[in-house]
């Protein structure tokens, strides 16, 4: 379905792209943690910049989208937060036992949000879905230009 966009989609990557580079270019001072800082900084706005840009179009569910974006954010950011907690309070056992206990933490903490939480729930199976059937379909080569 074609919306006409092309033209305005193209400025918007063209204006957004440099400014994560300047955003990562500018992290770089805070070492590792400044970069991905920097970058995920960046993404966020980009994202939030191309919500807005599509905000107009009624064919494009962009509240859906937001709140899609913040749930799985919140999930998959806490499961993060527990197994960082997880390997850093267990960091004396030593670095593969710390790191798997953070991983099993991390795994634990998704799958009670998996049994707590409905719309992250609905979330993941229509992405397995989609999953199966992008897979089911096999790679097709398209026509040739």
């Amino acid at each position: 379905m074609g919306l006409g966009l092309t033209g305005s989609h193209l400025r918007f990557t063209l204006v957004s792209r440099p400014l994560v580079i300047g955003a990562v270019v500018l992290g770089g001072t805070g070492g590792v943690l400044g970069v991905a800082g920097a970058y995920g900084a960046g993404v966020l706005l980009v994202w939030l910049g191309g919500l807005w840009w599509l905000r107009d179009v009624e064919a494009v569910p962009t509240r859906r989208l937001l709140g899609d974006g913040l749930l799985l954010a919140g999930v998959l950011g806490a499961g993060a937060g527990v197994g960082t907690l997880v390997a850093s309070w267990s960091e004396s056992t030593g670095l593969v036992t710390a790191t798997a206990l953070g991983v099993l933490a991390q795994l634990a903490a998704l799958a009670l949000a998996y049994a707590a939480v409905p719309p992250f729930r609905d979330r993941l199976r229509s992405t397995a879905q989609f999953a199966r059937l992008a897979v089911s379909r096999g790679a097709r080569p398209g026509p040739a230009s």
